[in-house]
């Protein structure tokens, strides 16, 4: 399954998750990718996957950081500021029917009993795996690229989402029922500049 960004991003199925009383990064479509500007602010894009295969074992994409927040403590309330962060989301079947059926919010599928959570971050301090304070339901944390990488350079990334799953979860992953990507600078009162392109999971 190939995730594209168009010039419409509603319109190929995207939503956006906006917090209370916070200001919302800026997402949007540009030659192909998606752009990423957070300004003091913490919002979430996300596409309920409603008719996907059974089983998606890998994840691929490409992201790139311009400017980005410091090195934060990912695992601590309010000093947890990533550049970049892709969320992919899995049930058990009749979860992921009620949920697709529903189009329920972002934040509703994140807290779902039986749903669970992989997330590969652009950004903090430390490796992981670890536990997001925010995901009230099962997730685990990685990161990919320290906050400290290069800037301006597209990374090419290649997860094990089966593998990873199973590492954190001790199970194989189920169906796979949303993807999200966020930025977050509202805790550190920075900047993040930071784009996506070429997301697909098989």
């Amino acid at each position: 399954m190939d995730f594209a960004f168009g010039v419409d991003l509603r319109e190929e199925g995207w939503r956006e998750l906006i917090f209370h009383r916070h200001a919302a990064t800026q997402y949007r479509a540009e030659n192909g990718a998606l752009s990423i500007r957070a300004e003091q602010s913490s919002s979430m894009l996300y596409r309920v996957i409603g008719d996907g295969p059974p089983s998606l074992t890998r994840a691929r994409w490409e992201w790139r950081v311009d400017e980005g927040v410091g090195a934060t403590d990912l695992t601590r309330k309010g000093g947890d500021d990533a550049a970049l962060a892709l969320y992919f989301v899995f049930a058990d079947e009749k979860t992921a029917d009620r949920l697709a059926r529903q189009q329920k919010s972002m934040l509703r599928m994140l807290g779902a009993r039986n749903a669970t959570t992989l997330v590969y971050v652009f950004g903090g301090a430390r490796p992981g795996p670890f536990t997001s304070p925010y995901i009230s339901g099962k997730s685990r944390s990685m990161v990919l690229r320290a906050a400290l990488s290069a800037r301006g350079l597209w990374f090419e990334e290649s997860v094990d989402l089966a593998g990873d799953h199973r590492r954190a979860f001790g199970a194989d992953p189920q169906r796979l029922v949303a993807i999200a990507v966020s930025s977050d600078a509202d805790d550190t009162r920075g900047r993040n500049v930071a784009f996506l392109r070429r997301l697909s999971v098989e």
